[in-house]
C-alpha cells in the first residue's frame, strides 16, 4: 500500500486506513474534532498529499467527499557537499509541505539529488548516513532551509554544505555520589551559541548522541561556541541539569574546551542531583474528589 489516510485529534487519538482498490475508505472513530491527512509513500512518484482538513464527527457517519492527490510536476535539485568541496553520496534529502506532504531522495556519487514536488512552501533538509561502526557522522549538517515554488516555477536549486568535523568532544555524566552514572537512558545535545538568542527561538541541534552504559558520550564538532545540554526522560530519578557553554578550539588535531569563564576543561560534564522529594495532590470537582480523569501533571 502506498497511500494512508490518517484521522487523529490533537491528543493523538484516532485511526487510519488504506483505500481499497476503488479508492474508497472507511475509518471508525469516536465523536470529536479530527485532522484528516494523507501520507503518500515516496515510491509513488509524481503524486503528493493534499492539504489537511479539519472534520467534526458526531454520532453519525461523516462523508468528507473526494480527496484528490496533488501532482508533483516541479522539482527541487541540488547537491550535498562538505566545506572542502567533497561530494557526500547516500545522504537522504527530504522535503515537507502542508500542501504537498513528504518526499525524499538519496544523493548519488556526485552528491546530487532531485525531489519531485508541487507548488507551495517546502522545508528541505537532509540526514547523514551513520558509519558502519555506529559512531556519529564526522560532519556537522547544515540546518533545514525553506523555499517556495510558484505555479510557473519548473524547478529550484538548493545546495547544502556539511562542515567536516575536526574536533571530537567527549564527556561524562556524574551521579550524586560523584561517580559516573550507569545504564541511564539520556541524550546529550549541542547547538551553536548565540549571544542574541531569544528564549522562544527554535534551535537546530548540531549533535544529538545517547549516553553509553557507563555514562559517557562523544560527538564530532568544529571550532566554535556551543551550548551543550542533557535530556533525561520523565521518571529518571534525577533533576534535568542546566545547559552549559563551551568554546571548542582545535590546534594540531587536538581539541580543547573552555567554559563560560574561559577556564580550560578536560571534558564536557554534567553532575546530577537526585529527585529526593515528592509532590502529591488531588483533583476535586464541587468539593468532591474527581474520578475517571486521564491526564498528565507537570
Amino acid at each position: 500500500q502506498y497511500v494512508f489516510i490518517d484521522v487523529f485529534d490533537p491528543e493523538g487519538r484516532g485511526n487510519w486506513s488504506n483505500p481499497d482498490s476503488s479508492g474508497n475508505f472507511e475509518i471508525p472513530v469516536e465523536p470529536g474534532e479530527y485532522e484528516v491527512s494523507i501520507w503518500v509513500a515516496p515510491e509513488l512518484t509524481g503524486l503528493g498529499s493534499p492539504e489537511f482538513q479539519i472534520v467534526r464527527v458526531g454520532n453519525s457517519t461523516v462523508d468528507i467527499g473526494e480527496l484528490q492527490l496533488t501532482t508533483r510536476n516541479q522539482s527541487l535539485t541540488g547537491t550535498v557537499l562538505t566545506d572542502t568541496g567533497k561530494a557526500l553520496p547516500n545522504v537522504e534529502v527530504w522535503a515537507w509541505s502542508n500542501q504537498g506532504g513528504w518526499v525524499s531522495d538519496f544523493t548519488n556519487v556526485n552528491g546530487e539529488y532531485t525531489l519531485a514536488v508541487s507548488p507551495g512552501k517546502w522545508e528541505i533538509g537532509y540526514d547523514l548516513p551513520m558509519p558502519a561502526d555506529g559512531s556519529e557522522p564526522p560532519y556537522l549538517p547544515e540546518p533545514p532551509k525553506r523555499v517556495q515554488l510558484k505555479q510557473n516555477d519548473s524547478s529550484k536549486s538548493i545546495n547544502f554544505t556539511a562542515k567536516e568535523a575536526g574536533a571530537q568532544v567527549s564527556g561524562t555524566v556524574y551521579g550524586p555520589n560523584g561517580g559516573p552514572v550507569s545504564d541511564l537512558n539520556g541524550w546529550v545535545y549541542a547547538r551553536e551559541y548565540s549571544s542574541s538568542a531569544d528564549e522562544d527561538e527554535f534551535y537546530d541541534f548540531v549533535a544529538e548522541v545517547p549516553l553509553s552504559s557507563m555514562g559517557t558520550f562523544s560527538f564530532p564538532g568544529v571550532a566554535g561556541e556551543y551550548i551543550v545540554g542533557l535530556w533525561l526522560p520523565p521518571g529518571s530519578g534525577y533533576v534535568n541539569p542546566e545547559e552549559k557553554y563551551y568554546n571548542i578550539a582545535v590546534a594540531n588535531g587536538v581539541t580543547t574546551l573552555t567554559d563560560y569563564n574561559q577556564t580550560a576543561q578536560n571534558e564536557a560534564s554534567f553532575s546530577l542531583t537526585a529527585n529526593d522529594a515528592t509532590v502529591s495532590g488531588s483533583f476535586t470537582l464541587n468539593a468532591n474528589t474527581a474520578t475517571g480523569l486521564t491526564g498528565e501533571v507537570y
